[in-house]
């Protein structure tokens, strides 16, 4: 398990360094408006230092992949995405596709807001008040998974501290629901974005599993939310700007769900200890060596 553990931290990591360098280089390309434009020097220095970080980082993440690829057959890069887009697909499982099912409505709704049509479903208002809430969902739901596993533990006391911080994290989170609606519809809009969540963890897991696919969950959200506002320069959570917002963050967060995106370290992290040690070690020094 510490195996395991290790390469989900360690994909965790290239990952953040593929998310920032490329922020870099779409900055300075011009494609994601800084605060503050920076001269020509400052895009040059942005487009090198950020295009090494992110090719550093996809390449930590690709050889892995490409040497238990090559342990299942597929010897080329080809091969090796076939079997990837092989068993994306059959990742899909009962809960996955209920998570991703409950998304699809607010998908509708912000595309009917967005490119105009008859719609049944949440109203435009509410449709902009979710953008917020799920940006709280995505920052406080590590925190209170973490608070769950130590409600589950035998002893009294971190049990009962543990009972506390969930009971706490959720007034919280409802008091705030609850001003952006003005409403006790703020707390049903909560209930219903926290659905994915809920069934996410529907899987059986232990308390380190549950804690370590809660922060991968975090950080694919995050990463998400952010790039879509990035790219559509959008500085605020609130008002019309949330529209498109929530349309392309909830698209993607749709396909996430759907194909348990967020399991993915702790699942491949098992694939890479069942290989050699020696294969393991081989596919670190080639990582490095092409760097």
């Amino acid at each position: 398990m510490p195996g395991q553990l290790q390469f989900a931290f360690g994909l965790g990591i290239s990952a953040f360094m593929l998310f920032a360098g490329g922020t870099l280089v779409l900055m300075a390309v011009g494609v994601v408006q800084p605060d503050e434009p920076a001269g020509w020097g400052g895009r040059i220095l942005a487009l090198l230092f950020g295009g090494g970080i992110a090719y550093w980082g996809g390449w930590l993440i690709l050889m892995p992949l490409r040497t238990m690829a090559a342990a299942e057959g597929a010897h080329d890069w080809l091969g090796a995405a076939r079997l990837g887009l092989a068993r994306l697909v059959l990742r899909v499982d009962v809960q996955s596709f209920l998570a991703a099912i409950t998304l699809v409505p607010l998908v509708l709704g912000y595309w009917r807001e967005v490119r105009g049509g008859a719609w049944w479903g949440p109203s435009r208002e509410t449709l902009i008040g979710l953008v917020p809430i799920e940006f709280l969902l995505i920052h406080g739901f590590p925190f209170l998974a973490v608070a769950a596993t130590f409600a589950r533990i035998p002893d009294r006391w971190p049990r009962w501290g543990g009972r506390i911080a969930v009971g706490a994290f959720l007034l919280l989170y409802s008091l705030f629901a609850w001003g952006v609606f003005e409403g006790p519809s703020g707390v049903v809009a909560l209930l219903y974005l926290s659905l994915p969540n809920v069934l996410a963890f529907a899987h059986g897991m232990n308390d380190w599993t549950v804690r370590t696919t809660a922060v991968a969950r975090w950080a694919t959200k995050l990463i998400a939310f952010i790039g879509v506002a990035m790219l559509l320069n959008e500085r605020s959570i609130g008002g019309p700007g949330a529209l498109p917002l929530g349309l392309y963050y909830f698209t993607i967060q749709t396909l996430l769900e759907l194909f348990r995106v967020a399991d993915l370290p702790l699942d491949l992290g098992e694939a890479w200890a069942r290989l050699p040690a020696e294969q393991r070690k081989s596919s670190q020094l080639s990582a490095f060596s092409n760097q």
